[in-house]
């Protein structure tokens, strides 16, 4: 890493890195600090609020199991669940979360003191999404099992040196998991090996193909994937998914934005949307220069304060439309294809599940919807969330509520229709 790089420790510059990066999950400085800067703790219990979510649902009768990444390298934790057991095989569904530190329910655990104290309110010392945990609850009642795993190195998942395992793990680590996971599912007696679906949230849509090119690849001669689900982020990548981002932060800091926007205007430079959103874009590539030329892990800056992921960005940065993604795409998503997106997702556009066949020409059979005011949270708000105001008001109020009706409805038809389907 270059010294100009290891020397950005001001308060001024963190903020532009940290606002103009946009982060994992784009919404704001905080939520970044949840996905990206607090560092995983072992052996975390539940809080009582996960807990009392996880008991909600009778339908679901769940298995903890263990496996070995494709790479031989993590041990990792996760939960299989069916339907109320009866059939002799279900069809399955690997279900692969966000960005940031999430646990196998789709949740951040522990939030850094700092970011409690900036919240004002008791220590929530989690973000429950519940996302994969909800998903998979939704296809135990089509009938469909459902694999979720802690990523390596957060909670019940292992990882040399645990806690850093998460911040060394790029894209290859992370479809390596995936496939560990997709062998397991093969290797069950009580999963159908012809009818296994991979379902990718944000950064899990992204890692698809390379996954779905990692079982191609494989010598062992894998009956390969029957489907995937893209729920938000098809055709995107991390890069697209960044600036997508700050356009939406650019637009909210112009029009106000309460504090958070005074704090953009101020670190970033500019008035209009277009003045902020060119600082923004401007110190955003200065800094993935810098990242695409390191060749670390992560790094510690401003004051130690933050652990950046640095070859997570780094191989995200590469892996690009066009580009290595887009061959990915082309090349190895062979199967059926769902791709799902929200009007009001913030982090990822749409663009592509409008014109979804260009960028998957082997596909089976292909459906793209784009539902009507729902977020990157698959849930409906009645408009898009304040990225400037998401943590401390929108997003647990926001996450409180089911999923959108019609991600529901969508599931419903699309898993029974195409599992009857060649």
């Amino acid at each position: 890493m270059s010294d100009t790089y290891s020397s950005r420790s001001s308060t001024r510059c963190c903020l532009t890195i940290l606002l103009a990066m946009s982060v994992r999950r784009f919404k704001q400085i905080f939520i970044f600090l949840i996905n990206s800067v607090c560092e995983p703790h072992s052996d975390q219990q539940r809080s009582q609020q996960e807990t009392r979510f996880l008991t909600m649902s009778p339908t679901l009768h769940q298995e903890e199991v263990s496996f070995l990444s494709a790479d031989g390298s993590t041990f990792l934790a996760g939960t299989l669940s069916f339907p109320q057991p009866g059939n002799p095989k279900y069809p399955a569904v690997l279900i692969i979360g966000d960005s940031g530190p999430l646990d196998r329910n789709g949740n951040t655990h522990q939030l850094p003191p700092i970011v409690e104290m900036m919240m004002g309110k008791q220590p929530t010392r989690m973000i429950l999404s519940m996302v994969s945990f909800r998903l998979a609850e939704a296809l135990a009642g089509l009938g469909i099992a459902a694999l979720r795993f802690d990523k390596r190195g957060i909670a019940k998942s292992e990882g040399e040196g645990k806690q850093s395992a998460y911040f060394e793990a790029g894209i290859l680590e992370n479809a390596q998991d995936a496939v560990g996971a997709y062998e397991l599912l093969l290797r069950h007696p009580a999963i159908d090996n012809n009818r296994i679906f991979i379902a990718g949230h944000g950064e899990g849509s992204i890692l698809i193909p390379r996954i779905l090119r990692l079982i191609h690849e494989d010598k062992r001669n894998f009956p390969g994937v029957f489907g995937a689900v893209f729920l938000t982020g098809f055709g995107e990548s991390v890069s697209s998914a960044t600036a997508h981002a700050r356009s939406t932060i650019a637009q909210t800091a112009a029009s106000g934005g309460g504090v958070g926007g005074w704090i953009v205007r101020h670190a970033i430079g500019g008035k209009t949307k277009e003045e902020i959103q060119q600082n923004m874009d401007k110190q955003a590539s200065a800094n993935f220069d810098l990242i695409r030329q390191s060749d670390e892990d992560f790094k510690k800056i401003a004051f130690g304060f933050y652990k950046a992921p640095v070859k997570w960005w780094r191989d995200h940065l590469n892996y690009e439309i066009p580009g290595q993604l887009e061959e990915d795409y082309k090349n190895y998503v062979d199967c059926h294809v769902l791709a799902i997106a929200g009007e009001y997702d913030g982090q990822f556009g749409s663009s592509h599940v409008d014109k979804p066949l260009g960028l998957v020409p082997k596909a089976k059979s292909i459906r793209a919807e784009v539902i009507p005011h729902m977020t990157h949270y698959l849930r409906h708000a009645k408009k898009p969330l304040n990225p400037m105001q998401v943590l401390w008001d929108d997003l647990p109020l926001h996450l409180a509520k089911p999923f959108a009706p019609e991600i529901l409805s969508l599931l419903g038809q699309w898993f029974p229709g195409t599992m009857n389907s060649k």
